[in-house]
């Protein structure tokens, strides 16, 4: 064939995996709207174990490639699509930076739970921020604003919690290049 090896960079195994998880991630983003939610503003953050496992098994690019997935698709496939772009581009991309920081620089001092709080934090911070410059001026102000982080640290617990059993419950059918104890 006429294909350079610089077309397949990443690889086909995680061009696959990529996808697999991205597809999974706006599937499970999709069906966190028919959750009833604990707070306005409140989901599970399920969408998100897919970029975690993405992130300490198959690298930085390719979770950012699933995170992509998920900030345009879920919108797309959930209505609304203009506001919840509006939110989910900044605070998807807040999440992401918090993530990769804690996956990349602090891995000796974290864990998936941490590396999932600290997303979910700064997703919910992010949000709060464009709502409140956006569209509802004093939110960040408004007491809900506390409850909404302390929520967001549970969801962040149970997400980071999540990604690690099934890390680890998976690590027998992934492919050498996916293991969780290779360096990235």
């Amino acid at each position: 064939m006429f294909l350079s090896k610089k077309v397949n960079t990443l690889g086909y195994e995680k061009i696959a995996m990529t996808g697999i998880l991205g597809a999974i991630s706006v599937v499970l983003g999709v069906m966190e709207n028919f959750f009833p939610a604990p707070m306005p503003g409140v989901r599970l953050g399920l969408a998100n174990l897919p970029v975690i496992m993405m992130l300490y098994t198959g690298g930085v690019i390719p979770a950012m490639l699933v995170m992509i997935l998920k900030i345009t698709l879920v919108p797309l496939f959930s209505g609304a699509f203009i506001f919840r772009l509006s939110l989910s581009l900044p605070s998807g991309a807040m999440a992401f930076l918090g993530m990769a920081i804690c996956a990349l620089f602090l891995k000796r001092y974290t864990s998936l739970i941490t590396t999932g709080v600290a997303g979910a934090a700064l997703h919910m911070l992010t949000q709060l921020w464009v709502i409140d410059r956006f569209y509802i001026y004093g939110l960040l102000s408004a007491s809900i604003t506390g409850w909404l982080i302390i929520v967001s640290l549970f969801t962040g617990i149970l997400t980071g919690a999540g990604a690690d059993i099934l890390i680890s419950r998976l690590q027998s059918v992934l492919p050498y290049s996916f293991r969780k104890n290779k360096p990235l």
